[in-house]
Formats: structure tokens, sequence, C-alpha cells
């Protein structure tokens, strides 16, 4: 009898230790396809992350590619160019670029380049100088007696005239357009013909101009445009200066501009005088 109660008391355990197994191994199953399920989850998650990541850099591809229109010597875009660094205008152009710093010159032809409508006038009594090494705000025959003898007479003398301004914003948005938006100017004077100069007005940032009693004269240059060269995002001009004396010197200058994609201007690279 005690056998018998032995054997079923060892059945019972046997059945339970089953149980337990099968318990067992169902969790391990459940736990493999929690963890098979999130590691998938987790590896879309990436994929999903991946491919967005190279949609944006095929979409930023897509914007940087700018299309460019092909041009030719007579394209709008080329005679502004040629009109706005041409150095035939006048005695003051021809040699600017040998005889000035490049900052100079840079502003010079952003000033030439400005429109009429983008000056206007000011009182010389309310500019901070009016008398600047030679040269002046302006003059009449009052002024003529004390020029370069007694300055705060003559100052007096003009305090109610005029001179042509530009504001500094004016002169530096015009700047930015030429040389590029991140282009950054001086403001300091500078000459703008053989003689006058535009001064720097600290007090009312401003440009104003200042004459003097000197000047000179030339024989002055023709300038041509000869042909373009237009590769990709860069644009060469290529022109001829003759000189208008009795030897007819002929020197090259080429001009190369670079698109500047985010304002569609082709800002100055280079002015090479071969």
């Amino acid at each position: 009898m005690e056998d018998k109660e032995k054997v079923l008391d060892e059945v019972k355990e046997e059945k339970k230790s089953g149980v337990n197994k099968v318990l067992i191994i169902i969790i391990v199953i459940l736990l493999l396809v929690i963890a098979v399920g999130f590691g998938y989850f987790l590896g879309s998650g990436n994929s999903n992350s991946a491919d967005k990541e190279s949609d944006k850099v095929v979409d930023e591809n897509k914007e940087e590619k700018v299309e460019i229109e092909q041009l030719t010597k007579d394209s709008a875009v080329v005679k502004n160019l040629f009109e706005t660094f041409r150095e035939d205008v006048s005695c003051t152009h021809n040699d600017y670029w040998e005889e000035n710093t490049e900052s100079e010159a840079k502003k010079f032809f952003a000033y030439k380049a400005l429109a009429a409508s983008s000056f206007s006038s000011v009182k010389c009594g309310t500019l901070d100088d009016s008398f600047i090494d030679g040269h002046y705000c302006a003059m009449n025959d009052e002024a003529m007696k004390y020029y370069g003898i007694n300055e705060t007479k003559y100052e007096n003398a003009i305090k109610n005239e005029t001179t042509t301004s530009v504001s500094v914003n004016e002169l530096e948005k015009k700047y930015k357009e030429l040389y590029g938006k991140d282009a950054v100017m001086t403001n300091e004077d500078f000459y703008i013909s053989a003689g006058p100069i535009a001064h720097y007005d600290k007090v009312n940032n401003i440009y104003a101009e200042y004459g003097c009693e000197c000047g000179g004269d030339c024989a002055g240059i023709t300038q041509t445009l000869d042909s373009i060269n237009q590769n990709g995002t860069s644009l060469v001009l290529n022109t001829t200066t003759v000189a208008n004396d009795d030897i007819n010197v002929k020197i090259s200058i080429t001009y190369t501009f670079e698109y500047e994609k985010e304002t569609g201007n082709y800002i100055f690279v280079s002015r090479v005088k071969k």
C-alpha cells in the first residue's frame, strides 16, 4: 500500500514538473518573441531615420542645383557688368585700380554705379568737419578769402552751403550687390575724381563729396568688350583698352565674376591686366 502511494506521489511530482517545464518554455518563447519584435521596431525606426536623412540629402542636392542662364556678349547681365567696371569713363577710372588700394577701388566703382536717386544734398554746417587736408565741403566768394588761412572763418562762411551726399547704408547695399552678400565695406575717405573725395562722416553716417583746388588731365582710353567665357557659375569678360594718344597702346583686361545663387547676382572676383 505504501509503495502504491509512493508511486502515485512520484507521478504527481512528474506531472507538476512537466507543467512547470511547459510554462518555462512558453515564457522563454514569449520573451524571444518580444525581444525580436522590439529589435525589429528599433531597426525599422533607424531605417526610417536613415531614409529621412537620405531624402534630406537628396532634397538638399536638388536645392543646390541651380539653372544658370546661358549668356552672350549682348546679354543684359553682361552689358551691365561691363558698364559698371569699365575704365574709360574718366581719367580717374583709367588708373584707379593701380593708384589706390583694392578696398578703395571696389568702393569707388560701387559709388559710381549708384543711381542718381541715391544721392541727396546736405548742409556743410551739419557735417563733422567741412575742411579736411585741403578738401572742402563747398566754396563761395566769402569763404575764398579765408581758404587755407583761417579755417574757423572759412567754415562759418560755408555753413549754409550744400554738397552731395549718400548714406552709408545705400552705398553698402550696392557694394554687397557687386561683391557678394557677405562682403565687408570699410568706411573711410576715398577719391571719387582727380582730387575730390567722398568724405566719411561718422556723425551722420554718410559720405559727402568734398572738392579741392586740384585736378589734372589725361589723354584717356577707349575700352571695348571683346568676348565672354562662361563655365558653370563662372563668367569672364575679356576687354581691350586703347590709349587715346599718338602711341595707341593696347592692353587686355579680364574681369572674372561668380554667380551667387542666394541673390542671383554675378559678383566681382578679380581683375587681371595683361
